[in-house]
């Protein structure tokens, strides 16, 4: 009886410190990054000769 008489106290300590969205994966694609092509450079002679 002695836990079942705290139990109520002991889940609103839990509740008032769990934040469920603290463990949801982080969304990779939110850090893409863009492609960006200067065509200058790939005009230059020393690209070309890659």
């Amino acid at each position: 009886m002695e836990v079942h008489d705290s139990a109520a106290d002991a889940i609103a300590i839990i509740d008032s410190i769990y934040d469920g969205k603290s463990m949801q994966p982080e969304n990779a694609r939110s850090n893409n990054v863009e492609l960006q092509v200067n065509p200058d450079k790939l005009a230059m002679p020393g690209f070309k000769t890659l």
